[in-house]
Parts: C-alpha cells; structure tokens; sequence
C-alpha cells in the first residue's frame, strides 16, 4: 500500500473507523494507513488467541503503547479512543 498512497492516507475523509486486529504486528501497524487527520472517533478491538499455545497478550501490551502515541501524533482531532483487548 505504501507504494500506492505513499504517506497519505487511503480514505482522506474519514471521520470514525472500528479497526479489529487479530495479528498485532501486522494487523495493529497496518491502522496508521488508514488514519487520516479527520478522524475523531477511533475504536480498537485488539483480539487474544483462545488457543493456549499461542498467548497474544503480551504481544498486544508491548506494542500498544507504541502504536497509541503515533495514531495521536497522527490524528489530530480524536475526540473518542478506545481499546479493547480481550478474545
């Protein structure tokens, strides 16, 4: 995608997006493509693995701060954030 949009975001005018992330390094990185400054209401549904091998939570923990401070430094107007994290 970044080959085709560069920096810029794929859908410019967006005002609210609901991004579910079942992967978090490449599902969770992937929502700056679509973060375009005029969104004001974003929901984040981070999914766990409810198989015992494959513990996500951690996963998610770590990256998420990271991720937080560059949709904000992104997304300038955000009124309403949420996380969810959970299965």
């Amino acid at each position: 995608m970044e080959v085709l949009f560069g920096d810029q975001p794929i859908f410019p005018n967006l005002r609210n997006l609901l991004w579910g992330a079942g992967h978090p390094e490449a599902e969770l990185l992937g929502i700056l493509r679509f973060l375009p400054p005029t969104v004001d209401k974003l929901f984040l549904s981070c999914y766990t693995s409810p198989r015992p091998d494959e513990e996500l939570g951690p996963v998610w923990r770590a990256l998420l701060p990271r991720v937080v401070e560059d949709i904000c430094k992104r997304v300038t107007r955000l009124s309403h954030f949420s996380v969810y994290l959970g299965d």
